[in-house]
């Protein structure tokens, strides 16, 4: 499918945000093909958010293939606990799942009306199998629903399918899945990565035995994508909504971000990201810099 000088993005939540996927597709095709890949993530973002940054955190890649990847995120997962108790629930996640449908066709007609070419993706399924301390919930059943909605969106675009979830989902026993039931393991990672390259023709059949070991170059250029991948989390995820209302300055946004960082309770998984952007949010040029100086044409 892909050709020397195409750019493909990864746009998508923190699934795609982890950016291990990201890696070792441009790893594996980068060798034998002059591509260049970018993680495009936002963990905490959704098909609907997705629309407010992605000409800024996407498409200004100018990208020649956009795969998107929403789901979890957008279906209420809290919707589908046995210990929900909202009276409403029903009703809520109809509402989410209309709103999944609309905002995904949008971000896929906005690729397209860019010029890009858009893979659209089966999301990794949510582990209702495992044993794991963490409540189950049904919520592969709004998945299974945004499954079949993509797959006629495929149909309707014309556009490549990648199915993690058709393949992923019988083999959750092998533990592709970690612990809070949602995000992949490193295995489950390395599972989309394969699944992604045999479904763009990239490659014959799957090797999930194999695993994937990042190389040096690629490691440097992964490194410095997460930490720009962190401030994006804070800029897109934490702060936009007041931030963007209020026409904020970058040192005002500094402050904000700094005042919720204070009133976060200590167990909050966003400490150390909005610790980090208060303290470096102003080399995030420099950020931006690295990872477009080490995304290089690996096969010369």
């Amino acid at each position: 499918m892909f050709s020397d000088g195409d750019i493909i993005c990864f746009l998508g939540d923190s699934i795609t945000a982890n950016g291990l996927v990201c890696a070792e597709v441009y790893q594996t095709i980068g060798k034998k093909k002059r591509i260049k890949c970018f993680n495009c993530g936002v963990s905490g973002g959704d098909a609907n958010n997705a629309s407010d940054y992605i000409y800024s955190h996407c498409l200004i890649r100018n990208p020649t293939y956009v795969v998107v990847n929403f789901g979890i995120n957008d279906v209420g997962l809290s919707l589908y606990y046995p210990s929900c108790a909202l009276e409403d629930k029903m009703v809520r996640r109809a509402a989410a799942l209309a709103r999944h449908k609309a905002a995904y066709e949008k971000i896929v007609k906005t690729c397209l009306d860019f010029g890009a070419k858009v893979i659209v993706t089966i999301q990794s399924p949510y582990d209702d199998v495992s044993d794991y301390e963490q409540e189950c919930s049904t919520a592969q059943e709004a998945l299974d629903e945004s499954a079949a909605f993509i797959r006629s969106l495929s149909e309707k675009y014309s556009l490549p399918l990648v199915d993690y979830g058709g393949v992923m989902r019988p083999n959750l026993e092998k533990g592709l899945i970690c612990s809070d039931r949602v995000h992949p393991t490193r295995l489950g990672y390395h599972y989309m990565a394969q699944i992604f390259m045999r479904d763009t023709g990239e490659i014959d059949e799957c090797d999930f035995d194999t695993p994937f070991v990042m190389e040096e170059w690629n490691k440097e250029r992964y490194d410095a994508e997460m930490r720009l991948m962190s401030h994006d989390k804070a800029e897109y995820c934490i702060l936009y909504r007041k931030s963007r209302a209020e026409r904020m300055t970058f040192a005002e946004k500094k402050a904000y971000a700094k005042e919720v960082l204070d009133n976060l309770p200590e167990t909050s998984c966003n400490l150390g990201l909005l610790a980090d952007y208060t303290k470096n949010g102003d080399f995030r040029e420099e950020l931006i810099d690295a990872v477009i100086r080490k995304s290089i044409f690996v096969k010369e």
